[in-house]
């Protein structure tokens, strides 16, 4: 008998001919066959439904083997008549076997329980570490395309300023609209630089599994003061524009 066997027997109080009884290949069906007639003569309603419930969780295939052979054993134990207490004992011939009973049910139960909050605590963690993990993504999203759209401005912008200071005859610095487009390329283009390296160093010092994913450097370097130097020129050109468009 294994060591979970004789831990459930010392607490089901089971003597051992019985759970070598019940390790018998035919033991599930000598205790069909001679349980309904048994549980015909208790009188005991409560009894009944306990035996019932042992053999449910004693013949259920999702139950580990060493709780079903403690079942059957409890089983076996009932349907003796002659057992520590014999059955015919008026008022106490049955309470051996329902201590027997109830110690195999409680334990199969407080097994079961035990597996569904585990199996709980293990679902309530992945659907956190989900949620996390999307949150992490849109705000990645969102840096991202912030960052995108700040380098095209940029670029369009150093375009446009080269191009206009190296004109023949180019008097650009006298023409704030020049002016407001040069500083406002400067400080997009140096945003974007920071932002870009702050993300290799994160990048680097992250774990070997975090860094084949670059939304995790991404996100942790989305915060209030990266983004809004990120989103400066695109809002500053905005308002170039709108100026140059009203004058």
């Amino acid at each position: 008998m294994s060591g979970p066997c004789y831990g459930l027997a010392a607490m089901t109080k089971i003597p051992e001919s019985y759970v070598t009884a019940a390790a018998e290949p035919g033991a599930p069906t000598k205790i069909a066959e001679h349980l309904p007639a048994k549980l015909a003569r208790i009188g005991d309603r409560s009894l009944v439904r306990l035996a019932r419930d042992a053999y449910r969780y004693a013949t259920d295939p999702r139950v580990p083997q060493a709780y079903k052979l403690m079942g059957l054993a409890a089983l076996f134990y009932l349907l003796n008549p002659f057992d520590l207490i014999p059955d015919f004992i008026p008022g106490t011939g049955y309470l051996d076997d329902i201590g027997a009973l109830t110690a195999f049910v409680v334990a199969v139960r407080k097994m079961i329980e035990t597996a569904r909050d585990a199996a709980k605590e293990v679902v309530s963690h992945a659907v956190a570490e989900t949620e996390a993990a999307v949150a992490r993504r849109g705000l990645a999203q969102v840096s991202l395309s912030i960052w995108a759209s700040t380098l095209v401005a940029c670029v369009g912008l150093v375009y446009y300023v080269t191009r206009t200071a190296l004109a023949p005859g180019s008097t650009a610095l006298a023409d704030p609209f020049f002016v407001a487009c040069s500083l406002t390329a400067a400080i997009g283009t140096v945003a974007s630089a920071r932002f870009a390296e702050r993300v290799w160093r994160t990048w680097q010092r992250a774990p070997a599994w975090v860094q084949e994913r670059l939304w995790w450097a991404l996100a942790a370097q989305a915060q209030g003061r990266e983004l809004l130097l990120l989103a400066a020129p695109i809002v500053l050109l905005i308002l170039i524009l709108l100026v140059r468009i009203a004058a």
